[in-house]
């Protein structure tokens, strides 16, 4: 099994990370320029759901799932840009065109500032790493999930990445 450093190597030689424009795949990641637009500061912002797959080069996402600290809810909530929608777990969210942004770190317990630590900056993007999303894939556990939750898991067996440092 390899360890963190040795999956970085992987993702520089596969995906260009030591590009001068950063993460190469960052350019299949669809509303980036949505969600600029909005000028939230990108380390206040945690990208979670399909961007990540689509960065990886899984997938194409067909939304920007976006999460902020309840404070920063609360600020954008004022913000006449947005709708106000009701994500499939009953939790409010702000849309902006293809941006949906939640106010918590649903499902997990932590706060979006624990998770922003531990995230995958790209560019000045905050990401979940793809095996936060696997995890969050397998805690929400909808058919859609399920079926992201093994092509990721292949993922990582196939490139025979391991989390542990």
């Amino acid at each position: 099994m390899l360890n963190i450093d040795k999956l970085l190597n992987i993702i520089q030689e596969n995906y260009e990370l030591n590009k001068p424009n950063g993460f190469e795949n960052i350019k299949k990641v669809k509303y980036l320029n949505e969600l600029d637009e909005l000028r939230i500061p990108r380390n206040k912002i945690l990208i979670c759901g399909s961007a990540t797959l689509a960065l990886y080069g899984l997938r194409d996402n067909k939304d920007l799932d976006v999460a902020v600290s309840k404070d920063m809810f609360k600020k954008l909530e004022k913000d006449k840009r947005f709708k106000r929608i009701f994500a499939g777990s009953g939790s409010k969210v702000l849309n902006y065109k293809n941006v949906d942004i939640h106010r918590n770190n649903w499902p997990f317990k932590n706060t979006v500032e624990d998770e922003l630590k531990k995230s995958l900056i790209i560019d000045g993007y905050h990401f979940y790493s793809i095996y936060r999303l696997l995890e969050w894939k397998k805690k929400v556990n909808r058919d859609k999930d399920q079926k992201d939750a093994r092509m990721i898991s292949k993922f990582i067996k196939d490139n025979n990445i391991d989390n542990r440092r």
